[in-house]
């Protein structure tokens, strides 16, 4: 899905298991995961053809990163909840890097920042996963950056929200 991935990537990715592969890089989800959330269910909620929204009058905004770990993408989002409690994601990025060119999450923080100027928000959550650095790099830039543990009992109350966010038709989200 990602247009900047190599061949080379590709292929050596491949070489791991079949099902992992399918999954990262084309999105391919065993039966199992649809049990949770549906296609059918899941496309009211989703905003076709667009990939960013300008800022709107009223509501809030908050900002959240899940730093890259292990083989994951570093991801960052910008939701708003309107005054009716609708919840859209306004903005969402991510950045991958490898073993041969890792992150740099100064740069990544800078260009978060830029994101986060055009909403006027000055803080954003994360996860513990290099808390301490991406505190430092934010906090150059005027950042508060709150830690938000993520762990077993959090993941599950944290999903089940989702889930019932998405059930209700109360959260819109883009289609990449």
């Amino acid at each position: 899905m990602n247009t900047f991935t190599s061949v080379q990537f590709l292929d050596k990715s491949r070489q791991g298991s079949v099902y992992v592969f399918r999954r990262w890089h084309f999105a391919r989800f065993p039966v199992w995961a649809f049990q949770w959330i549906s296609p059918e269910l899941l496309e009211p909620c989703v905003l076709r053809g667009r990939r960013e929204l300008e800022p709107s009058p009223g509501g809030e905004y908050v900002a959240a990163v899940d730093p890259a770990f292990q083989k994951s993408d570093f991801v960052f989002a910008i939701l708003h909840r309107s005054d009716s409690g609708d919840i859209t994601v306004i903005d969402a990025s991510s950045w991958t890097g490898s073993k041969a060119v890792p992150l740099d999450f100064e740069v990544i923080s800078q260009q978060i920042h830029v994101k986060l100027a055009i909403y006027g928000i000055n803080a954003l959550v994360g996860d513990q996963f290099c808390y301490p650095m991406l505190q430092q790099h934010f906090a150059k830039l005027g950042i508060y950056y709150r830690l938000h543990t993520f762990g077993s009992s959090t993941r599950a109350k944290m999903f089940g929200t989702l889930r019932q966010l998405i059930v209700q038709r109360k959260i819109s989200i883009f289609d990449n």
